[in-house]
């Protein structure tokens, strides 16, 4: 499994170096197929998947390789051409794999539980061309980021398993713990 701790972080809006992205799940196409030119889209791309699986609580494109995510991503948004991904063809890896044909599978397929406004944030960036996804501050000003209350309780958080009997003979030995205090309030930052 993935965690926060492997992703990556940078400065400018355009890197050159190696694709140093630890987790497969997370990978951008572009990151997939060699490049070594990438911006905040990598990023977002990132952010689309950590949404996606917010919803079904597992990696929506669970590759093990960087050849398995390849093809997970072609399942999910059907085989890329240089009509959808200007610039596909310059990758550097692009001609060293034979992408399967794919079409596109609906994102509502994959994530039955998710609002329409889920989504379209999805849709907008889990998108091929870099350059086609959400901005950050667009991302940010999305209403299913603004207006949280108004998603369906589902798409926020699964319900919890169901609590354990107590137990018949419960006595002073196994009784229940009293109920925790409150928290007290977090104090403002300065």
């Amino acid at each position: 499994s993935c965690c926060w701790a492997c992703t990556h972080t940078h400065t400018h809006t355009h890197t050159r170096a190696r694709a140093r992205v630890l987790c497969y799940r997370y990978r951008a196409p572009e990151l997939l197929l060699g490049a070594r030119r990438y911006g905040a889209g990598v990023d977002l791309w990132a952010a689309g998947c950590i949404v996606a699986q917010l919803h079904s609580l597992a990696p929506l494109l669970p590759g093990e390789s960087d050849m398995d995510q390849l093809f997970q991503v072609v399942k999910l948004l059907g085989t890329p051409d240089e009509v959808q991904w200007p610039g596909l063809l310059e990758l550097p890896d692009y001609h060293k794999v034979e992408l399967p044909p794919h079409p596109p599978t609906p994102l509502c397929t994959r994530l039955p539980q998710a609002s329409a406004s889920a989504l379209e944030l999805l849709d907008r960036l889990l998108r091929y061309e870099p350059s086609s996804r959400l901005s950050a501050d667009a991302a940010l000003r999305h209403p299913w980021i603004l207006h949280p209350n108004t998603a369906a309780p589902a798409e926020l958080v699964p319900p919890p398993p169901p609590s354990p009997r107590t137990p018949r003979h419960a006595g002073p030995r196994h009784a229940a713990m009293p109920p925790m205090p409150p928290m007290p309030p977090v104090p403002p930052a300065p």
